[in-house]
This record gives structure tokens, sequence and C-alpha cells, in this order.
């Protein structure tokens, strides 16, 4: 119980640049606030329809996968695509390599030829490039899991792939991994489209919440977990 040894390590660690976390890389404003996903946390991106949950949620995952990579630190992303197929979530990939680490402009509507604008050879050229990045950094540490819809289907899925990297206890919800450096992300988007059979939505998304991220996947496994989650018209209304 007694805490200020680890709390000595920490400082050695920090002196070393290697304490176990991931900033917000690319949003340095929000540093001042929170200083990045912290293992064992759970997070809630949340706002009205149509304000940009799921294009910020992904442009700090993407940002913090790809920028820990960068830096040699061990990442894995689990990430649960709710509202999208894998071809759309592949697309915002895509383009977020491209705009952001290439600096080459480049809209969703012209990268499916719904603008009427032929990309041009920049372009083109940037995307044979995310292609190949993405093949070999991207791909190996990102696990991207559609088509399921109840809490238990989803932590089923989950637990598979935690089981690539460790143990995952039968009985007592512990899960050590084969490397203790290594950190996981689990996205959840959008958590307010879990439907359990036979119960109401809102009970769907207090059994994920509760029972399962909070109790088991961030407090006893010490995943970092974002929640992207719509808030009600009621909600929406009173705000």
């Amino acid at each position: 119980m007694l805490r200020v040894k680890e709390y000595v390590n920490k400082q050695q660690q920090l002196k070393t640049n290697s304490v176990n976390y991931i900033p917000f890389y690319g949003l340095n404003g929000l540093n001042k606030y929170l200083p990045g996903f912290i293992p064992g946390v759970m997070y809630k991106f949340t706002s009205h329809t149509g304000n940009g949950k799921t294009q910020l949620t992904k442009y700090m995952t993407f940002t913090s996968l790809i920028t820990s990579i960068k830096k040699g630190k061990k990442v894995k992303l689990v990430y649960v695509a709710l509202e999208e197929s894998k071809e759309e979530f592949m697309d915002s990939l895509y383009l977020h390599i491209v705009n952001v680490y290439y600096k080459v402009p480049l809209f969703y509507f012209d990268l499916m030829g719904y603008s009427g604008k032929a990309l041009t050879k920049i372009q083109t050229d940037a995307l044979l490039k995310a292609e190949q990045f993405i093949k070999k950094e991207v791909l190996p540490n990102l696990h991207l899991i559609t088509d399921v819809y109840t809490s238990s289907e989803i932590f089923y899925e989950v637990t598979k792939i935690a089981k690539l990297y460790g143990t995952v206890g039968d009985f007592d919800d512990s899960f050590k991994p084969d490397d203790p450096s290594m950190l996981f992300m689990l996205v959840v988007d959008h958590v307010s489209l879990i439907k359990d059979k036979e119960i109401s939505n809102f009970e769907s998304i207090y059994i994920w919440h509760t029972q399962i991220a909070k109790r088991i996947i961030s407090k006893e496994w010490k995943w970092i977990i974002i929640h992207v989650q719509q808030q009600k018209l009621d909600a929406e209304k009173q705000h």
C-alpha cells in the first residue's frame, strides 16, 4: 500500500523519457489540461450530432499511434467501428496520413471521384506512399472490429486480440502482456449503438461501460479506453 518508492521510480523514468503513456501529439494546447492518454484511464468524446466527434477521435488516435511508432514506442490500437464499414475506416486512415504527415491536401469527395476533379500526380504519389506506410507500419499495430453490436460480442473480439499479446485470466479477468512496455488503446465509436438482446439500449450501454470497459479492460487490464458517444436529442435540447 505504501507508494513513495513508486513515485520516486516515476521521477527516474521521467528523466530518461520512459514514462509509459501517450502524449497528445499534435494538440499541444490540450497538454496544459491533460497530459495525454494514460493506461487504465477511460476517456469519452461526446457532443451533438454532426459536431465531428469521430473525426477528432481519429485524428487523436491515428496521430498517437503513428507518432508513437515513429518514436519507437510500442502501441496497439483496437478500433471498434460501430457506424462505418472497413472501407470507410480505411479511407479515413489514408486521408489522415496524406493530409497530416505528407502535407498534401486531399478531401474525401476528391478521393472517391465525387467532386469531378481528377487526382493530381502529387496526390496519387502521396497515396502510394501512404499505402506502403500503412502496410508496413500501421496495420501490424492496428486491429479493426466491425459488424458486432452487443457488449458480449465486442468483449469477445477484444479478448481474442488481447490473447495475441499476452495472457487473459479465465477466472479473475486479468491480463498480463508479454511485453510490459506495450500500451493498448481501445476505441469504441459509437458506443450508443451497442444493443444487447432482450434488454434496452440504455441497459446494454450500462453493461458495456461499467461491467466490462471500466471494471475489466480499464481497471484490471490497464488499457486506454476511448468512448465516442452521441448525446441524446433531449439532452441536446437541454444544452
